[in-house]
């Protein structure tokens, strides 16, 4: 186990590099990301993402919820390392449980990066815990619009690959997209992830915004600057 520091930030974050380390991902969604009010994290692993959101003044709380016992641990003891129990609430729960510990409309925000879709969390399907509810992103967009508000928002980082399943499976549930960025290396690659913003019962209408670059000249841009500074953009 290993401290780590949690980029634009002075909390501190417990990482295994056998086990939950996180990567870029979390960090762009958090940067792109407009949250406030009670927030909630599906799937929340390490715990980076509250740890980074943890100082913004729109929030009121922030939820975690994480089905694997080990990532709940390493997230627990962040939280305690950096005294962050009175912000931050953990709870090792299965996604399919979500209505027998919460009522229905208890959030204004949903952040996700579900791990086993998206590698965010190396080696994250190899626990066996993990491996039996890992078949399917359909129980975690569910779960957001049973938490959510209406007029709430999901905030996500998925695959482009997988671009057209999560917005069918968005739309069909409820969650209508409603911005949409791509994230590419450089300019010369294709996308290989995009973000995604949807509102409960929202209105049919999405904006494709200006792809996020994350490296120019083999530097990183100006804008993957600002993630780890853990500004927005």
């Amino acid at each position: 186990m290993q401290k780590d520091l949690v980029p634009g930030t002075e909390y501190i974050i417990y990482q295994d590099d056998n086990l939950f380390k996180y990567t870029t991902d979390s960090l762009l969604l958090t940067s792109l990301s407009r949250v406030k009010g009670n927030v909630c994290d599906i799937g929340s692993g390490s715990g980076i993402i509250s740890l980074r959101l943890v100082d913004n003044k729109n929030i009121k709380s922030i939820t975690n919820l994480e089905i694997n016992t080990i990532a709940h641990e390493v997230s627990k003891k962040s939280i305690m390392e950096n005294s962050l129990e009175n912000k931050i609430n953990s709870f090792n729960i299965n996604i399919s449980d979500v209505k027998k510990e919460f009522r229905n409309q208890e959030f204004d925000t949903i952040i996700m990066n579900p791990p086993y879709f998206s590698n965010s969390l190396k080696n994250y399907k190899k626990t066996k815990e993990i491996a039996r509810h890992s078949d399917s992103i359909v129980e975690f967009i569910q779960a957001s619009k049973y938490l959510l508000k209406n007029s709430g928002k999901l905030f996500m980082i998925f695959p482009t690959k997988r671009l057209v399943d999560l917005l069918f499976i968005l739309r069909s549930e409820g969650l209508e997209p409603k911005k949409i960025r791509f994230i590419k290396n450089d300019n010369e690659k294709e996308s290989y992830l995009f973000f995604v913003e949807a509102v409960k019962e929202g209105k049919c209408e999405v904006k494709i915004l200006p792809a996020l670059i994350l490296y120019e000249n083999g530097n990183r841009s100006d804008e993957l600057e600002k993630v780890y500074k853990n500004e927005e953009i």
